[in-house]
């Protein structure tokens, strides 16, 4: 397993374990979010590696500000996270379905093959620009 497989499973980890508490919360508790802080007592996470996991999950529509605030954008000290609808449906599948995979808590990368220039976009804000040249006849093999 590779550097950047074992950072991409950690990073999976923490989002995993952020979106289960603030679910947590709300599900048996009827609480009105977690802060930064509180997730920091809960886990062995630092705050930085909290926003970063909030900012991911935030984007992905499974959790919201209770400021309405973007995580990390100058958000009031102590800003509640609260799990949406969404959240509850992806934390329910992630309970009753452990081998289906962690999507959308994993990044994900498709390969496809276009010829020409081509914008790939991958998660809500990722865009990039590929040039691929087109191959030539003898490169084609049936």
């Amino acid at each position: 397993m590779g550097l950047d497989e074992v950072w991409m499973r950690e990073k999976q980890k923490h989002r995993h374990q952020i979106l289960y508490f603030i679910h947590l919360d709300c599900e048996e508790h009827n609480g009105d979010g977690l802060s930064v802080a509180t997730l920091c007592n809960i886990l062995p996470l630092n705050g930085l590696e909290v926003a970063q996991a909030l900012k991911y999950l935030y984007q992905e529509g499974l959790i919201t500000s209770k400021s309405g605030i973007f995580p990390g954008q100058g958000q009031p000290e102590g800003d509640k996270y609260r799990i949406t609808h969404e959240g509850i449906k992806k934390m329910e599948q992630l309970i009753l379905q452990p081998d289906q995979g962690n999507e959308p808590l994993s990044a994900s990368v498709n390969h496809q093959h276009f010829y020409g220039q081509t914008f790939v976009q991958q998660g809500n804000h990722n865009i990039m620009s590929v040039t691929q040249p087109e191959p030539k006849p003898e490169e084609l093999k049936p």
